[in-house]
């Protein structure tokens, strides 16, 4: 058996939690995760930052599928929480990769 190589799919998508799941996009997604399982010898990490903000300013762009006060406030109460998961599995893929 070959080396193994940590690895990690970070996903950031406009997507609210609730569409991502009515669309199916982590099963959609989930053949790209095998295939780089299989290639790198491991299971990738996934990390899923959903509802992001698109634009700074909303007013310069035709966007009505989406909310801007509602995005605003996602991203005001989750921000924190979000960066501190994508720091901590950036910390496991180091830990992992010192492991080897």
């Amino acid at each position: 058996m070959g080396k193994t190589i940590p690895s990690a799919f970070l996903y950031t998508m406009n997507a609210t939690e609730e569409q991502a799941d009515a669309f199916h996009l982590k099963d959609s997604l989930a053949a790209y995760e095998m295939a780089a399982a299989n290639i790198l010898g491991a299971k990738p990490y996934l990390f899923y930052d959903c509802n992001t903000l698109q634009f700074k300013d909303y007013s310069k762009y035709e966007s009505s599928i989406f909310s801007e006060e509602e995005k605003r406030a996602y991203h005001e109460k989750h921000h924190a929480e979000v960066a501190e998961q994508a720091y901590d599995l950036g910390k496991n893929l180091i830990l992992d990769a010192q492991n080897l």
